[in-house]
Formats: structure tokens, C-alpha cells, sequence
């Protein structure tokens, strides 16, 4: 046998449907031919992956002659080179393509695949959730004799403003739902307090309120900021809003005025 009559053999013989001669002649030939049992192995390979998985595959392990019954009378299925160097590109393709996904080390290493610009993106995402997640601190903490979950960020007031900022929010809530005008006035800047004064059913509220969270004060454009998150016994007994609460400096420039009053869901 010459190598182009191996090449049209070595599916059957791997499968082990030769006649036992042209069994031992294809063995003969391998021994003697590197470039047929470069083939040998690697077309053993691939039909080892291609073959439906019920027909339970035997290759063969050796290249010595087999000394068995003849062959079941049956056609052989047979796959042409063609064929065999396209799955193999397949079979390489689907080999990286699972080992990229499960080994991001590696697939940093080819940055021209999509996947690899999806893990880039998810540690872009992590990298900056956890520095977020770094800048918070959330502890139990009593305002103003309440009980409340304090949500601290980046600090914009030392630490005795911070404090006196968030007592004035909270002092501020409780007189909206205590029904007292007066003390909301006297909480709030003249520009607020004069609308209080001309639509007062816009900040007094019924009932009860229950403090949930509060985080320490923000400054944007020009305003400090107190964030409270709150349930009541009226109108939200079964879920949480938010009141945002702007402050700005008193006259004496050492305590604090309610400036405007947000509320969110």
C-alpha cells in the first residue's frame, strides 16, 4: 500500500471493519511512515469526536494487526479528508471558544474576540461598582433621639455640621407630620417658609412616620443635601418613599435653613 491508498483505509481500519489482511498491510505501512501515522492519529482523533456517541467508538489503540473475527457486514461511514480538516477547524474553534469562557486569563490574551471585550467590560462594571461600594458605610445610628440606618459617603462638613444638618432634616419631618406650621417656618429659609405659609397642605402630613435611612450631607450646586429614606402610618404603611431635603446656611453662618423640600418614590 502507497499513502494515498491509506488515506482512503484509515477510517474502516480505525474502526476496525478491514479484512484482516488489509488490516496487517495498512499496520505494515504505518510502522515504516511518519506522515501516515501523523494522519493515523490525527483522523483517529477526529472520528473519535464526530461519531455519534451511541455507537460506542473502539479505535484502535495500536497499529498491530488485528487477530480477530472478519468484519460485521455492514457499509462503512466514511469521511472524506475534506470533511475531516473542516471539523477539525471546527473542533478547534469550539476547544477555544470553552476554554476562553471558562479561563478569562486566557482570553484577555486575544483581544480581538467578542468575548473578550464582554470580559473586559464586566471588570470595567466591577472595578467601578466596588469603588462605589467602597465610598459607602452603613451603620445604625441615632439622630436626633431616632433610630436610623446612616448611609455615609465622601464627607462635605466636618463632623459636628454633618450631625446638625441631619438633625434639622429630621426636626424638619417630624414638624410635617406633627401638623406645625409654625416650627416648619421657623426650619425653613423666608422664600420657603412664605410658601408654607400660602400652601401649608403642601408639607403638612397625617400620622405617624417611621425613619428607615438617612445619609450624611451632599453638597450640589450650591445646596447641602440629606436623603431620607421614611415609611408612615397613612399613606405609605406598606412601602418606602424618599424626602431629598436641601439646606443652606443660617444668617449666623453656624446652623442650617431647609431650602426646598423633594419627594421620591
Amino acid at each position: 500500500m502507497n499513502c494515498r491508498d491509506i488515506d482512503e483505509v484509515l477510517e474502516p481500519y480505525i474502526r476496525g471493519e478491514l479484512a484482516t489482511d488489509q488490516t496487517r498491510a495498512v499496520a505494515e505501512h504505518l510502522t515504516g511512515c511518519e506522515r501516515c501515522q501523523a494522519a493515523y492519529e490525527d483522523t483517529r482523533t477526529l472520528v473519535t469526536m464526530l461519531l455519534d456517541a451511541g455507537e460506542a467508538l473502539q479505535p484502535a489503540a495500536s497499529m498491530v494487526p488485528l487477530a480477530s473475527a472478519p468484519p460485521p457486514d455492514r457499509t462503512p461511514i466514511r469521511v472524506s479528508r475534506g470533511w475531516i480538516a473542516v471539523a477539525a477547524t471546527l473542533a478547534a474553534l469550539t476547544v477555544a471558544s470553552a476554554t476562553l469562557l471558562t479561563v478569562p486569563a486566557l482570553a484577555k490574551q486575544v483581544p480581538l474576540l467578542p468575548v473578550t471585550r464582554e470580559i473586559a467590560a464586566l471588570e470595567a462594571d466591577t472595578a467601578e461598582l466596588s469603588a462605589q461600594v467602597a465610598e459607602l458605610e452603613v451603620r445604625l445610628a441615632e439622630v436626633d433621639g431616632e433610630q436610623v440606618t446612616l448611609v455615609e459617603t465622601e464627607p462635605v462638613l466636618d463632623a459636628a455640621d454633618n450631625t446638625l444638618a441631619q438633625e434639622h432634616a429630621i426636626a424638619f419631618v417630624r414638624a410635617m407630620y406633627g401638623g406645625d406650621e409654625d416650627v416648619l417656618q421657623a426650619l425653613a429659609t423666608p422664600a420657603l417658609a412664605e410658601h408654607i405659609a400660602e400652601q401649608p397642605t403642601d408639607y403638612l402630613r397625617e400620622g405617624g412616620v417611621v425613619f428607615a435611612q438617612i445619609t450624611n450631607v451632599a453638597e450640589h450646586e450650591g445646596s447641602y443635601w440629606v436623603f431620607i429614606r421614611m415609611s408612615d402610618t397613612v399613606e405609605f404603611t406598606d412601602s418606602q418613599f424618599q424626602l431629598n431635603i436641601a439646606l443652606e446656611r443660617d444668617g449666623s453662618g453656624e446652623g442650617f435653613l431647609v431650602s426646598a423640600v423633594e419627594m421620591d418614590a
